[in-house]
């Protein structure tokens, strides 16, 4: 019996007819809503347009339906999640607003033809906010297109559920990008004039000060949003996975050849950083007999970052921790001299990689924030 070549299971013959199907349904009606699922054994399969292949043809991509269930509920428990916390972010910033148009909460302050108390202003704030969110599926609707995002609701560290990063787009760009950015996502998202982040998000909503200039085409936004595929696209569920400093090093690596040359580090080696951090407090805390090999474990780890990704970063610390290391075999050799200075290199080797790590780190969320 000949092996199915999908990853389904389904027999090749059984899979050829619904492609044929889908194709056809495709080319009469311009989408395959209402017409794309099919059953085998008692499961449902649905098929979606992902693409054109080089010839032209429709590219399909197909899920079963308890997946593809699975999947959305995930994504509404993400939207949820979203949704919440950009109602508190939306009541953070209208009080703060308040505070620096009235001051005082007991007093009252007029906004067009109606006085708002500080009760009141902060409710109007908010729901107002809700209700442009919630009108922009019917916006998109009622031009043909779905809700777009700025970015995938796996993109948690730039999603946030607010019109502010919303655009009518088509239903099979919005498909075929589910979790999928490009590496420079938070620049395009800016150049698009879109928010990023939750608290970012509801700055952009609060108040009318921040909302002075009309947005930017929904066509320019998918343009900018959306890459040919001569950019790169990475999973958002991935890079969500990383830590912090990792995401601050993507963020401030300057071209697309360096973030990529990052995420396959990050990917190769996916506790490195971490396993650095803790070694090197180890080493820095403990006696002559252990802070040795635990030296020399961390430095040889991170010369192997360095050679790997001679990052700056990488190679600065590559040669702290080794100068670290022979410092630490100086110590050794039995004499007050040597012992004495021994400690002192090191606590001098320790202060300075501490130092350069804090700076550079400052120095990497400075340049996001005036980004």
């Amino acid at each position: 019996m000949e092996k199915p070549n999908n990853k389904h299971g389904i027999p090749n013959d059984v899979y050829a007819g619904w492609l044929k199907e889908a194709t056809t349904a495709y080319e009469k009606q311009g989408n395959l809503t209402g017409s794309a699922q099919f059953t085998h054994k008692g499961k449902t399969y649905v098929f979606r347009k992902k693409g054109n292949y080089a010839n032209g043809q429709p590219r399909f991509a197909v899920t079963s339906k308890d997946a593809k269930q699975a999947t959305q509920a995930s994504r509404d428990e993400r939207i949820s999640q979203s949704t919440s916390e950009m109602d508190q972010a939306r009541l953070t910033e209208a009080a703060a607003q308040w505070d620096e148009l009235v001051g005082d909460r007991k007093k009252t302050f007029t906004l067009g033809d109606k006085t708002f108390t500080f009760d009141e202003y902060v409710k109007f704030e908010v729901e107002r906010s809700k209700a442009m969110t919630e009108g922009m599926k019917a916006k998109a609707a009622a031009e043909g297109k779905t809700l777009g995002h700025g970015t995938p609701t796996t993109d948690t560290a730039n999603y946030a559920e607010s019109y502010t990063q919303q655009f009518a787009e088509s239903g099979e760009s919005n498909y075929a990008t589910q979790d999928k950015i490009p590496l420079d996502q938070t620049e395009r998202m800016q150049q698009a004039g879109l928010r990023v982040g939750v608290t970012e998000a509801a700055k952009g909503e609060i108040g009318t000060a921040e909302r002075v200039g009309d947005p930017k085409p929904a066509a320019e936004v998918e343009r900018i949003l959306k890459p040919g595929p001569e950019v790169p696209t990475y999973s958002a569920s991935l890079l969500s996975k990383f830590s912090p400093y990792q995401r601050q090093q993507l963020e401030a690596a300057p071209t697309l050849e360096a973030k990529e040359k990052l995420v396959q580090e990050f990917k190769a080696n996916p506790g490195r950083q971490a396993r650095l951090t803790a070694g090197r407090l180890v080493r820095n805390a403990a006696p002559l007999a252990l802070s040795i090999p635990a030296g020399m474990a961390v430095a040889g780890e991170s010369a192997m970052a360095a050679v790997e990704n001679p990052t700056q970063d990488n190679v600065v610390n590559a040669g702290f921790d080794i100068g670290n290391s022979l410092a630490d075999l100086v110590g050794l050799v039995p004499t007050p001299l040597t012992v004495g200075a021994s400690e002192a290199l090191q606590r001098a080797l320790m202060l300075g990689q501490m130092s350069y790590n804090s700076a550079r780190t400052l120095q990497r969320l400075t340049e996001m924030k005036n980004k």
